[in-house]
């Protein structure tokens, strides 16, 4: 280490680098009285014009240079060395300020951070500049080499681990591409009424009727999507326009606009106790209409030997009584139990599933964020050979890419859309439209839904309708 700062000593005081240390002695005097300048200026702002401002600061500015062109002139390089060094500190003052402003006014992550990024390597050069000593120039040029291969390291590192989680995750925020499912696209997935079985003009909704506005889950939004193209006219604005009665928000985001008024219905699970207290602290009353059913599922990676799980097995899981999967027939190895995000619709049918069953607490995912450093949050669920998580069947199966799983049968009983219509798979859990007020269209929307029509739509949707029926009257 003596012999590297001997080194780096003796590279200091050659003359190039001597060069460059006047250069940027030059170049911080002219950045300070840049800064100097305005800063005079800005004391004075308020009692002058804002057009003699601006010819003050050019006459400043000038005599601070003709000032310092003269102490350069006569060597005084002392003089210009403290001015030197205060423009240096400055001047990194303002751009940490200029990084703040980039941040606030939420300019692209890739940019943000490629800014960060340069401004490490201006602060190392400004760093190594206002150090007065060759030797402590080169002990903190040691430093940060040595800083920067580490958090190189770290980087790329925490970018390699991003990566492959996202390669094997599956249930990633309960969220889909709308794009893939809106009403009235010629190309959507939605369910639609057959040829000839479409409703009439009479009884769809018209322009210029108070429409309701619908919210609803991830999983639901494909299903209510279809009642809109249904029901309502074309020419309502697109999905979260202003003023469109079609919007989607997630289960969070559309109970809390059921609870203060924001929307007419809510497609979705039973809510939570906190988003039930929530609708009842805005002085409104909740009314579930129960329109179709939905399993409620655990899956598991497929290499998992296990294919069954009885109910008070998963509630040892998910307790953490049960921790290793040669437990429940499988093999030695660690169960990750993952979980949902608090109030989201999975989550709180889980709660729902435990009963009064404690829940551990939730796997915690430790992302390396770019340049912002660890953070920390509910684990998405991971395919990882001993990991279980769980959903709702339709979400599970039909809006995640393969990235092979398998459900699990409870109690030996396979979740698929016979055994829930039968009732012989029993974590089966009502889909509700959520109201808090009822008027003539809203109450026409939900008794569409509760009709042939409506229940036709729910189970081509791939969901379970409430009753057999033949659309043909």
């Amino acid at each position: 280490m003596r012999r590297l700062i001997d080194i780096l000593n003796s590279f200091y005081e050659k003359k190039c680098v001597k060069k460059i240390d006047f250069v940027l002695t030059i170049f911080f005097t002219l950045i300070f009285s840049l800064i100097f300048s305005g800063f005079l200026i800005l004391l004075f702002s308020s009692v002058i014009t804002s057009k003699l401002t601006l010819i003050l600061f050019i006459i400043l500015f000038v005599m601070l240079i003709v000032v310092n062109a003269v102490f350069l002139f006569n060597e005084k390089m002392k003089i210009l060395k403290v001015e030197g060094i205060i423009g240096a500190i400055l001047s990194s003052i303002n751009v940490y300020l200029l990084l703040s402003f980039v941040y606030m006014t939420k300019v692209p992550i890739i940019i943000y951070n490629n800014f960060k990024i340069f401004l490490i390597g201006i602060e190392t050069i400004v760093l190594i500049y206002i150090m007065p000593k060759a030797r402590l120039k080169s002990i903190f040029t040691i430093i940060s080499v040595i800083s920067i291969i580490i958090s190189s390291l770290v980087y790329v590192g925490g970018i390699t681990y991003n990566k492959y989680l996202e390669s094997i995750a599956i249930v990633n925020n309960e969220n889909i591409d709308t794009d893939k499912y809106l009403a009235f696209k010629e190309d959507s997935n939605i369910a639609r009424l057959p040829n000839g079985y479409e409703l009439t003009q009479e009884e769809k909704f018209k322009y210029g009727d108070k429409l309701p506005i619908v919210d609803g889950a991830a999983a639901f939004f494909p299903m209510y999507s279809s009642f809109v193209e249904a029901m309502y006219p074309r020419n309502i604005g697109k999905l979260n326009q202003y003023e469109s009665p079609y919007t989607y928000n997630n289960t969070p985001g559309g109970y809390m606009r059921l609870a203060i008024g924001e929307i007419d219905i809510m497609f979705g699970v039973y809510p939570s106790a906190s988003q039930i207290r929530k609708i009842e602290e805005n002085n409104r009353k909740l009314e579930l209409i129960e329109y179709g059913k939905e399993a409620f599922v655990f899956f598991v990676n497929e290499n998992n030997p296990v294919e069954s799980l009885t109910i008070e097995e998963v509630k040892k899981i998910y307790s953490g009584e049960i921790t290793n999967w040669k437990e429940v027939g499988g093999k030695n190895e660690e169960i990750k139990a993952f979980q949902r995000n608090k109030n989201s619709g999975s989550q709180t049918a889980m709660e729902k599933f435990m009963g009064d069953t404690p829940i551990i607490k939730a796997p915690q995912d430790y992302y390396y964020s770019t340049m912002m450093g660890i953070v920390k949050d509910v684990a998405d669920y991971k395919n990882f050979r001993g990991a279980i998580g769980y959903s709702f069947l339709y979400y599970a199966k039909e809006l995640v890419e393969d990235y092979d799983v398998k459900m699990l049968k409870i109690e030996g009983i396979e979740p698929n859309a016979y055994n829930i219509a039968n009732g012989s798979y029993l974590l089966t859990e009502g889909i509700y439209m959520a109201v808090t007020e009822r008027n003539e269209n809203i109450n026409k929307l939900i008794n569409f839904v509760l009709s042939k029509k409506g229940q036709y739509l729910v189970k081509e949707s791939g969901y379970t309708p409430l009753y057999e029926y033949d659309l043909i009257y």
